[in-house]
């Protein structure tokens, strides 16, 4: 009988308290910026123009809303999670990068492709 193919073990300079510690480094983090977004949408009338803007810019225009400023606070909320995100997800669990990691991926050309095709950049 021949030998089952295996998968690739776990290398061996990864230890189990590394990637625990980092996952509940990240969780942290995740949570911690939650609560911030949840304050702020929600306690606040920066929070609230922006509900408002989204749900509907011209009630939110002939409301007194500056529309054109919500919607750049929007975009600025989302880019600063996007951010978060991309160092998270760059750094990972060693707390490091490397620019072959950086130049790997191709998530730069997506986050300027979705914007745009969603017609945020512009009417």
């Amino acid at each position: 009988m021949s030998e089952q193919p295996r998968t690739a073990g776990w290398p061996t300079t990864i230890a189990a308290g590394a990637i625990i510690g980092a996952i509940e480094a990240v969780l942290a983090i995740s949570l911690a910026a939650l609560v911030v977004f949840w304050l702020i949408i929600d306690r606040t009338t920066l929070g609230y123009g922006v509900r408002a803007v989204g749900a509907n810019p011209e009630a939110a225009r002939y409301g007194g809303i500056n529309v054109a400023r919500n919607y750049f606070l929007a975009m600025a909320i989302s880019g600063v999670f996007a951010g978060l995100a991309g160092a998270i997800d760059i750094l990972g669990w060693q707390y490091r990068f490397s620019q072959i990691d950086i130049q790997a991926s191709s998530i730069g050309f997506a986050g300027i492709a979705r914007p745009s095709s969603a017609r945020i950049l512009g009417p």
